[in-house]
């Protein structure tokens, strides 16, 4: 998956699927817990099983919306 944020604080993460949603992306908050920071809202985009497409997706993302983006295995 290609992960834009996460946060303590719903309303941020909420904030940020928004302005994603806008420009057409397909933004998600998926909730998790960290044993040591919390429950955390963790943006987005839908899983893909392909590496090197969520490579893509976030090098695109980082490129034309100007900010950071992460691929994140799941297991």
């Amino acid at each position: 998956a290609v992960q834009l944020g996460s946060f303590s604080k719903k309303e941020n993460a909420d904030k940020l699927v928004a302005t994603f949603k806008a420009k057409g992306y397909p933004a998600q908050i998926v909730t998790t817990q960290n044993p040591k920071l919390g429950e955390l809202h963790v943006v987005r985009f839908p899983s893909t099983h392909d590496k090197v497409e969520a490579n893509r997706q976030a090098q695109d993302i980082i490129a034309k919306e100007k900010t950071s983006a992460i691929v994140v295995i799941e297991r």
